[in-house]
């Protein structure tokens, strides 16, 4: 079928505007969990969750520390996408209308297991001993401010509206957004065609990119820390590579973070699916968009820490590129 020229950038987002209103006359439709489940509009569920995640990780994270939102990154998208199709199921009898959204769904189910067990194995889940190192610097920014009360308010107002709101949001909207889109949309075009298969599979390509490449760094940091305790016995060479202290083979030999690259490219992949079936450009990107400069914003944090703790890092920085996959100078 053609689709409808209606559908222009902002398409559906008259459901946003609806559901705002609607639960601004009547906040239980988002605030309870039955009561939002009930509505045959799913973002009133996906509304519903998206606050109580809100409200868990700024509990855990002002009795804990900062990583409550971090600990859900790979957690939260598994929900929503299940929550998307069994939401389908329900309302449609048992039948689902939008076999996309299955497929989608299954891809970031397998993507956040994954990364679940990858964080998990490196102690991502030990409470504050884990806490990610970088939110500490970013509290001493604050408490660098001299003007009485002022440096605490600013850390109190970031921490609430953008570690806490802003990520769980943009969680939610990199997988909520383009499964909503590609749910309204299918129920005009629903036939599976190639695009799809081809979606799949750049979508593979990158999340065993980004798997390879969090093993190889788990390899090496493992071995490093049995090396720093006198666990492991090396040649020249290899003792060479751990003192530098920074991974520099495999594909961190094409890419400073070919983790981050394939993460970020997964979830414009995911964006593609709604704007593919519209054939045009729409607001699915935006979320993708936004996550691509978070993740600018906190590699260029890494990679200054990085290049005050290693000496050659620098070098490294000069020589490989910062996160596309691209022909570089070896570093020995």
């Amino acid at each position: 079928m053609t689709i409808s020229p209606k559908l222009q950038f902002w398409c559906y987002k008259d459901a946003i505007e609806n559901l705002y209103v609607s639960t601004v006359g009547q906040p239980s439709l988002v605030l309870t969990p039955l009561q939002a489940w009930e509505q045959s509009n799913p973002l009133y569920f996906q509304m519903c969750l998206l606050i109580w995640t809100n409200v868990w990780t700024f509990t855990r994270g002002k009795l804990y520390d900062w990583s409550a939102v971090d600990r859900l990154w790979s957690i939260s998208p598994i929900l929503y996408g299940i929550c998307y199709v069994l939401h389908d199921l329900y309302h449609s009898g048992n039948k689902l209308t939008c076999p996309r959204n299955a497929v989608i769904a299954l891809l970031v189910t397998l993507w956040g297991l994954r990364l679940t067990w990858n964080f998990a194995i490196k102690g991502g889940y030990n409470n504050k001993e884990s806490e990610d190192y970088r939110w500490e610097i970013v509290r001493n920014w604050f408490k660098s401010i001299r003007i009485p009360f002022v440096g605490r308010i600013c850390q109190e107002l970031f921490y609430l509206l953008f570690v806490n709101f802003y990520q769980n949001t943009l969680i939610w909207s990199f997988v909520g957004i383009p499964m909503y889109l590609t749910y309204e949309i299918s129920k005009i075009t629903s036939s599976w065609n190639t695009m799809d298969y081809s979606l799949v599979f750049a979508w593979s390509v990158f999340f065993w990119i980004e798997s390879i490449a969090d093993y190889q760094m788990f390899q090496f940091q493992t071995q490093k820390k049995k090396f720093l305790r006198n666990e492991l016995k090396v040649n020249d060479a290899q003792k060479k590579i751990y003192e530098r202290g920074f991974f520099t083979g495999g594909l961190y030999s094409l890419s400073r973070h070919p983790n981050y690259f394939a993460e970020q490219c997964m979830w414009w992949v995911i964006s593609l699916w709604p704007m593919f079936l519209q054939k045009s450009v729409n607001w699915s990107g935006v979320p993708a968009f936004l996550l691509t400069l978070l993740f600018q914003g906190s590699t260029t944090l890494a990679e200054q820490i990085s290049s005050q703790k290693y000496p050659d890092y620098k070098i490294y920085q000069q020589r490989v590129s910062r996160l596309i996959p691209w022909f570089a100078r070896p570093m020995n």
